[in-house]
């Protein structure tokens, strides 16, 4: 009986799995680094690691030396004399938490980081005593407030209904730590670890305290933005962030997934989405920015031009105010042009994309500058 002839087994990919070719000629972009690192391997392989590469495990050693390298590294200090001061400012600041608690109350009420309750957590009775503060004995005073309903009677936390709502610390270690995070520059952000250095609380508390703080901030800017209206030499932009990769099956983004696919006849498996800013600016004065809508564009294309629509959606106009002498300033962008148009100002328009960032007006109007960009 004749045997059958053994047919030739077709090869594998290691790196996408199909079959006919091999990694070595796979198109996937992470073949290559495949095959680099199987080669880098073999090289290795049969080696001893103390031949080629040094013993490097002190991370995990935590006595003697390596404990003070430690120290030194997470309490930025370089001599004696540092780490006397920080231990003086640290006493300073813990001895504040049990003097002077009537008196940070009142600072609290007057500066508005302390609001009093005018209902009741339990019951909803719009009538609350306080603020009360409980001594106890070997531990911190109790501050809060009281229902005034005979059938209630509860006690309310003393930030219910504040801007530090859920916060657990003590009215002077807070108004300390407010006069703190106030004397810091505000060119730098304020980290939760020094407050946890200069204070001696928690991580928690320290982070939970400046989230309140960089909200409040957040809304005070927002309500300045309302008010803003910039004039005479306005310089206006756009720029993208970032992107993000989604795919094509996104629902969010199908509509714009969809016209691409339908103008370049291209279905790729992913799609960058770019965060993009529009923004304005008085020069010598304030500046104002929008969010525009997330774009997708196609993976090897360059980050969008801000569009006329995209610019008018984020009322970026509103808040230039359109009376002279006024122009704006814009980096080469049709858009603009039309956004003065409207505004019924003059612009002057530089060539970002020739390498022209600056040029000099022959003609400007008066009282606006000789010189045009961004």
């Amino acid at each position: 009986m004749a045997r059958s002839k053994n047919k030739k087994k077709q090869p594998v990919c290691g790196c996408c799995g199909k079959t006919g070719h091999r990694i070595e000629t796979c198109t996937l972009p992470g073949a290559a680094l495949i095959c680099k690192l199987r080669a880098a391997a073999k090289k290795t392989a049969g080696k001893r690691s103390g031949d080629k590469f040094k013993d490097d495990r002190s991370h995990c050693r935590s006595s003697g030396s390596y404990k003070r390298k430690a120290s030194k590294k997470y309490v930025p200090m370089k001599s004696a004399k540092d780490y006397k001061d920080h231990a003086r400012l640290k006493a300073s600041a813990l001895s504040q938490d049990t003097i002077d608690v009537p008196d940070s109350i009142k600072w609290l009420l007057k500066m508005g980081f302390l609001s009093r309750s005018r209902k009741c957590a339990h019951c909803g009775y719009t009538s609350l005593k306080g603020p009360l503060v409980r001594k106890r004995k070997n531990m911190q005073d109790w501050c809060h407030w009281r229902c005034s309903r005979n059938s209630c009677n509860r006690r309310v936390a003393l930030y219910y209904s504040s801007v530090c709502a859920g916060l657990q610390m003590q009215p002077p270690a807070l108004r300390s730590f407010l006069l703190w995070y106030c004397s810091k520059s505000p060119m730098k952000p304020v980290l939760a670890s020094d407050a946890v250095l200069r204070f001696g609380i928690s991580y928690k508390q320290a982070d939970h305290c400046l989230a309140a703080l960089r909200r409040q901030e957040a809304l005070a800017g927002e309500r300045e933005q309302s008010k803003l209206k910039l004039t005479r030499e306005v310089e206006v932009d756009a720029t993208s962030l970032g992107k993000f990769w989604t795919k094509s099956t996104n629902v969010l983004f199908a509509d714009q997934i969809q016209d691409l696919c339908k103008k370049h006849d291209v279905t790729p498996k992913a799609f960058p989405v770019h965060i993009r800013l529009v923004g304005a600016l008085q020069r010598g004065g304030h500046m104002v920015v929008r969010f525009l809508q997330p774009k997708v564009t196609l993976p090897k294309a360059v980050p969008p031009v801000e569009a006329y629509r995209e610019i008018v959606r984020s009322n970026l106009t509103k808040m230039i105010q359109a009376k002279s002498p006024t122009a704006l300033y814009a980096d080469g962008a049709l858009s603009w042009q039309k956004i003065a148009k409207d505004l019924k100002v003059p612009i002057v328009q530089v060539s970002h994309q020739r390498k022209v960032f600056a040029k000099q007006v022959s003609a400007p109007r008066r009282g606006l500058s000789t010189t045009a960009g961004t």
